[in-house]
């Protein structure tokens, strides 16, 4: 399942950005999958055959937090 990503640019994929809302009890929920919940970000993501990185945190306002992998 490939959840529209064009299978042509896969080859050039650099990087993604993930984006969730930090709760009260510090967990991380999703903003598009109600009850998918993660303790924190990953170190290390396996994607389509390659490995990304975490290379930074972004937070925001009411919990925002998005993870930047490499």
């Amino acid at each position: 399942m490939t959840y529209g990503i064009d299978l042509e640019i896969l080859p050039f994929m650099a990087g993604f950005t993930v984006a969730g809302r930090r709760r009260d009890d510090g967990k991380l929920q999703s903003y598009t999958v109600e009850g998918e919940l993660l303790d924190d970000w990953p170190e290390e993501v396996k994607l389509f055959g390659n490995t990304y990185t975490l290379e930074g945190i972004n937070r925001g306002v009411d919990g925002y937090e998005s993870g930047e992998y490499a």
